[in-house]
């Protein structure tokens, strides 16, 4: 049965079904066929094509891009396939469930999956999510990595600390022993004053706790925080009140902006490649000439200790030193000079190194932050960052793809001492507001989004 239904499907398709057949199958036919497998009956073609063509790169790329769900059906060889599974990575965070159980219980591999793609330790292999030696040096790469730690493992005191002293709001996903523990709830506290409506009912009602919490500074009303952006920063179109757009970057506090620069790209068609034959297709390119050529580096001379920081934040997720280099400051703001704090985006865009993913993709590095020094070291709190990964840009972006563009600041009054951050989201099909507030352990909190 399965032997017709192959020679049906094939010979449906006269002009290549006798090659296909005999698994020599040219680009076009690839191409075609793989439009065909992504229609109504994908999945059964996919699961009836002879190995040779499941296991076709080419083939199993253009499939697996276009829906990552259909990899399951590829050819085994293909699960083993590091960098293979990697080009899809990129762009499909799922395929992981699908690669096989060596390589979900690889720490080397996994390891390196979470530099394209920061969740992947959820398809770890839960041999690898008990491993103490391994998750310890995963959740001190990245906190959140605690989420996907085994439950023996959250419950460990010692991994507890390192993932609440950098983002105290993980205690929402802690066991309920660790949400009972004094010493770590007071750590996630100092963190993140928020994280005390997950602790235990009884340290929720501590009175050292709850006076913890109340020496951060708060924005007030949200609705008259709400009503001051959109006065200030919100330009309604005369004709359209439904129509507005976001002006006045650094109406206040345009003092506090060392650097700002627009990093100057364009789109632009695409020549005819190996891998694409149509000119229709476009992509986004830097505009060299028109951008200055300083490395970041340059702008953060007089902050060694943090150009030293950021330098090893990247280098620990398997950057390279040409992409690091080649990185521009966007912006670079003063936040307030007593507890030194700044914010900063450094951006990178060029060309993607992998042409079978097509001139949509774009190689892009973004790293938005805002940090605080404490003592010798720089406090970290990332805002977005993109790791020199593969990004399929969309016109309906202003940019190509979502961007954090810092605005202004805002204090409740002039004895406010922690000014809030006011950031503008380019999104898909809407610009909007985020504001982000201090908390006691000098990292910044989102606290308010707000659409108009």
């Amino acid at each position: 049965m399965r032997l017709i239904f192959v020679l049906l499907f094939f010979f449906s398709f006269e002009a290549w079904s006798q090659d296909a057949l005999n698994c020599k199958i040219n680009e076009e036919s690839v191409d075609n066929l793989a439009n065909k497998i992504a229609g109504k009956d994908g999945i059964k073609i996919f699961q009836e094509l002879p190995r040779c063509l499941k296991a076709n790169r080419e083939l199993v790329l253009k499939v697996s891009l276009n829906d990552p769900l259909k990899f399951q059906y590829a050819d085994k060889s293909l699960h083993d396939d590091e960098i293979f599974i990697n080009r899809i990575l990129k762009v499909h965070p799922d395929i992981l469930q699908f690669i096989s159980y060596e390589l979900r219980d690889n720490k080397r591999f996994m390891e390196l999956a979470t530099y394209i793609q920061r969740d992947s330790l959820q398809y770890a292999s839960l041999k690898l999510r008990d491993s103490k030696s391994f998750m310890t040096k995963m959740i001190e790469i990245d906190s959140r990595n605690y989420f996907f730690a085994s439950y023996r493992l959250q419950n460990d005191p010692k991994i507890a600390k390192i993932a609440f002293s950098d983002n105290g709001l993980l205690l929402e996903a802690a066991p309920d022993k660790m949400k009972a523990n004094y010493n770590l709830v007071e750590i996630a506290v100092k963190s993140n004053s928020k994280a005390l409506q997950f602790a235990s009912p009884k340290l929720q009602s501590n009175q050292k706790l709850q006076e913890l919490t109340e020496k951060l500074t708060s924005i007030g009303s949200q609705e008259k925080l709400k009503e001051y952006i959109k006065e200030n920063y919100v330009a309604v179109d005369k004709h359209d009140k439904n129509v507005f757009t976001i002006v006045n970057q650094g109406k206040f506090f345009a003092k506090n902006m060392l650097v700002d620069r627009d990093y100057i790209a364009k789109w632009q068609f695409r020549r005819k490649s190996k891998f694409n034959k149509a000119y229709d297709k476009i992509s986004m390119m830097t505009v060299e000439n028109r951008n200055l050529p300083q490395s970041w580096r340059e702008d953060f001379e007089n902050h060694p200790l943090l150009l030293e920081k950021v330098d090893n934040f990247f280098k620990k997720h398997y950057i390279d030193d040409d992409t690091i280099d080649n990185m521009k400051t966007t912006y670079f703001w003063v936040i307030k000079d007593d507890l030194p704090t700044v914010a900063f985006n450094i951006y990178g865009l060029r060309s993607n190194r992998d042409e079978a993913l097509g001139p949509e993709f774009v190689d892009i590095s973004s790293l938005t932050v805002i940090t605080q020094k404490q003592d010798d070291r720089w406090n970290l709190t990332v805002i977005e960052v993109i790791f020199s990964s593969d990004v399929k840009l969309d016109m309906a972006y202003n940019n190509g793809h979502k961007r954090y563009i810092l605005w202004d600041l805002y204090k409740r009054s002039e004895f406010d001492l922690s000014p809030k951050v006011i950031f503008k989201v380019e999104d898909r099909f809407e610009d909007y507001f985020e504001v982000y507030e201090e908390q006691s352990g000098g990292k910044y909190e989102k606290i308010a989004t707000f659409k108009f």
